[in-house]
């Protein structure tokens, strides 16, 4: 199999599971059924700020009345993602376990065979993967990672076939992680996505933003040397653009990231690299 163990970082699978229920379960006993269509209302009406439980809310009533029947009126992974996003996009604390908790239900139920349209796309796993990122948690992000490389190749679900946004949220979360090792972790993901596309198992190369996650990384270490590798990528960056295998250069996030490797190192060089980062910026954006 192209997806040797060295290319995944795939966990024991009981460390991924998480409790499907909460207490934001809908208790509501009332023996009128909502239309489908009036439940996706308020799921989008409510699913960002102050409405997100409600958002949720709307949600566990699908899965109650709409989990079977015809496919149009059968609660699918579009609802189930939008709610997901809004909880990664929230920020919470306990947006990870939250959106961890809904792909779980996800996953039970179109496993069971009780509703394949909730089947989880690779839109489903890397926002997810997005929620632990933002927090710095790379065990999560990489436990929902096996989880979604399980799910393509054990199950053959090819709509959650990682792509290059899967990867970047792994690397994401190692940049937020404010570990030392972490652009060694970085780029060990980056050797896989390169092996991935050379065996045409992925599509898309590294962009922008993996790039920039790659050096922010670099930036966050407080290594002595992440000016050094934090530099070679930035020549990667515009080698990469100039021969137009990334589509754009760098830009004011990596140099931004770049300046704040060289403030961490405290290099006798620094200063006088800073200065010339800076009117390159000016010169540039």
């Amino acid at each position: 199999s192209s997806f040797s163990k060295d290319m995944v970082f795939v966990p024991h699978r009981s460390s991924t599971k998480a409790s499907t229920r909460n207490n934001y379960d809908d208790k509501d006993n009332s023996d009128d059924i909502p239309d489908i269509q009036e439940l996706r209302d308020q799921l989008s009406v409510n699913r960002y700020g102050n409405g997100l439980e409600q958002a949720e809310v709307a949600l566990r009533k699908m899965f109650r009345w709409y989990s079977e029947g015809e496919e149009s009126h059968r609660v699918n992974v579009v609802d189930c993602t939008k709610v997901i996003h809004s909880w990664t996009k929230s920020r919470r604390k306990d947006a990870p376990q939250r959106a961890l908790s809904l792909l779980n239900e996800m996953v039970s139920m179109y496993e069971s065979g009780r509703n394949k349209a909730v089947q989880p796309d690779v839109f489903t796993y890397t926002s997810v993967m997005n929620a632990f990122a933002q927090r710095g948690d790379v065990n999560g992000a990489t436990r929902v990672f096996g989880m979604q490389v399980k799910d393509y190749k054990e199950n053959q679900n090819f709509s959650a076939k990682p792509n290059i946004r899967t990867f970047t949220a792994l690397i994401n979360a190692w940049s937020k992680s404010g570990r030392e090792d972490a652009p060694n972790g970085a780029q060990k993901i980056l050797d896989v996505v390169d092996k991935w596309v050379d065996i045409g198992e992925l599509d898309e190369g590294p962009t922008i933003v993996t790039y920039n996650c790659m050096i922010s990384c670099w930036a966050k270490s407080n290594r002595p040397d992440a000016p050094r590798g934090a530099e070679k990528l930035l020549n990667t960056m515009i080698d990469k653009n100039k021969s137009g295998e990334l589509d754009e250069g760098p830009d004011a996030v990596t140099y931004n990231s770049l300046v704040q490797a060289w403030k961490s190192s405290r290099l006798p060089q620094g200063p006088h690299r800073i200065q010339e980062l800076e009117k390159q910026m000016e010169i540039l954006f």
